[in-house]
């Protein structure tokens, strides 16, 4: 009954950091504006943890995991910015991107978490008990989110299997 609890209160969790809405649609937008998409491949990594979109300074919604949102937006300059309301939500840098719209076309920007954990220095270990640990060695762990305009083919296609993040 333990483990039973145990998988319900992380399926819970998990699930529930998801993007909610439905499955992705492309936008319906007037003749003559523009679409902008923006959004997150689903990963584990910091699932829980998600930025708020400004769009030309405006509040949009939370942009969360496994999720997109939809702009139309009217052709010039525009610039969308990703950023934590607070530290418990997101304590990655503000991310900041522009774009110049033309009228009739779609637009996608995907952000993008990454980790990785690499040695920087150390000796391995003599004895072959010990052969995958690293002795006096200097662990550096990269953390970072990031901005990333896609082409729209790759955009399109990424997009296709993810919820409205509203």
């Amino acid at each position: 009954m333990k483990k039973f609890i145990s998988l319900l209160a992380i399926s819970t969790v998990l699930f529930g950091c998801s993007a909610p809405g439905p499955m992705y649609e492309p936008l319906q937008y007037t003749e003559n504006n523009a679409v902008l998409y923006i959004y997150r491949l689903p990963k584990f990594f910091r699932s829980a943890a998600y930025p708020w979109v400004y769009l030309d300074g405006v509040e949009q919604a939370p942009l969360k995991n496994g999720g997109y949102l939809a702009f139309e937006i009217p052709p010039g300059k525009h610039e969308l910015l990703v950023k934590g309301k607070s530290v418990n939500q997101w304590d990655f840098a503000d991310q900041k991107i522009s774009l110049t719209a033309s009228p009739n076309q779609e637009y996608f920007v995907k952000i993008n978490i990454e980790s990785s954990v690499g040695l920087i220095g150390g000796e391995t270990a003599e004895n072959e008990s010990t052969a995958s640990l690293w002795q006096g060695s200097i662990w550096q762990a990269v953390l970072g989110a990031g901005l990333e305009p896609v082409e729209n083919e790759t955009g399109r296609q990424e997009i296709s299997t993810l919820n409205l993040s509203r």
